[in-house]
């Protein structure tokens, strides 16, 4: 809030269920596999930590005073940034910052809207986007449905990575590569991933900002409360 000099803040949280997973089954399924291949110790240490985002988004985010907190059954959080971006902000007239290391989000930059990597620290804007890679952020999208999603489990055109894809929806590939063959030859993975890589997912609500009630006093109650949590815990 301060970095960004804003007094409006929304939170955004995954579902725990899927329905891109309905779509695909396979979707994450790497995920799944480390799941189950874990050690009893991950385990316990990863369902503390979803406990703990659990606490945040009911308890400690609410009784600081913030009041836009939001998860839709079935949807990603990545779905409901979307929505905000393309529906509740752009209706506003207001300006956006993604708080994010997630790049499926990239396709939603605009002139009013630009991504912050909290882990590399970067600012990215449309503008600085197109000069990256040679492309509009909207069609970040139709990369991803060309080069798949490791991530997420999504395979993408055999041989073909983000680059390519760029390249090619720059109208520079060579029609004579191999690389140019595959791509025109598997519209169906293209036609198939669109769904599953293109935000927001269909179906998504549209949401409406509230006012914060954000005071310091409320900030120092939940301080309080968490320090005396952990110095019980320590004994």
């Amino acid at each position: 809030m301060d970095s960004f000099d804003t007094e409006h803040i929304a939170f955004c949280f995954d579902s725990r269920t899927s329905k891109r997973q309905k779509m695909y089954p396979l979707y994450k399924e790497k995920r799944r596999i480390r799941e189950q291949e874990a050690t009893e110790e991950e385990r316990k240490n990863k369902q503390v930590f979803y406990d703990q985002v659990q606490l945040l988004r009911r308890e400690y985010l609410p009784n600081i005073g913030f009041k836009n907190i939001f998860v839709q059954g079935g949807y990603e959080a990545d779905d409901i940034i979307a929505s905000l971006v393309k529906n509740t902000i752009l209706q506003s007239g207001d300006r956006a910052v993604i708080i994010s290391s997630d790049s499926d989000l990239l396709q939603l930059l605009e002139p009013w809207c630009i991504l912050w990597n909290p882990t590399k620290e970067k600012t990215i804007s449309s503008l600085s986007f197109q000069k990256e890679w040679g492309i509009s952020p909207v069609q970040w999208a139709e990369v991803k449905a060309w080069a798949g999603c490791s991530s997420d489990s999504v395979p993408g055109v055999p041989g073909v990575g983000e680059k390519t894809a760029a390249k090619y929806l720059r109208g520079e590939l060579d029609p004579k590569l191999k690389k140019y063959k595959e791509i025109t030859n598997n519209l169906g993975i293209y036609t198939h991933n669109i769904k599953l890589v293109r935000l927001p997912l269909e179906g998504v609500d549209t949401f409406q900002f509230a006012e914060d009630e954000v005071t310091p006093a409320k900030w120092k109650k939940v301080y309080d409360h968490l320090a005396r949590a952990e110095k019980a815990a320590m004994g």
